[in-house]
């Protein structure tokens, strides 16, 4: 079997995805889930998960979700030469941490601290 390796080549590019820095802005849905919340509990949820960021140890860290290891790791390198994190949004200032990454670690932290 012979290919036209232009054509397979193109149809086998890694794709833009998650890990490879191409993502579409969050959708309404993603930013609508925060309005049905009571506001001081998601602004309590948004100081805690600042506060993790902040001053957590690597097991802490490793404890929010959607952060493993690698993240965790960045996250205090990133503390130790920056500083605090004055918002849970400078978050994205960190590699691979995309808006729609960085949606998805928020939206499942809040709703998995409303669980417990």
């Amino acid at each position: 079997m012979i290919f036209d390796l232009p054509v397979f080549f193109k149809q086998c590019q890694v794709g833009e995805g998650k890990e490879n820095g191409g993502v579409d802005p969050p959708s309404a849905v993603d930013v609508s889930w925060e309005s049905h919340l009571d506001s001081a509990l998601l602004e309590q949820s948004r100081k805690k998960i600042l506060q993790t960021l902040n001053s957590g140890s690597l097991k802490e860290l490793k404890s929010l979700q959607l952060i493993g290891d690698k993240k965790a790791k960045l996250i205090m390198g990133w503390r130790e030469f920056h500083g605090d994190f004055t918002q849970v949004e400078d978050l994205k200032k960190i590699e691979g941490v995309t808006a729609k990454r960085f949606s998805s670690f928020i939206k499942a932290n809040i709703l998995s601290s409303m669980g417990k």
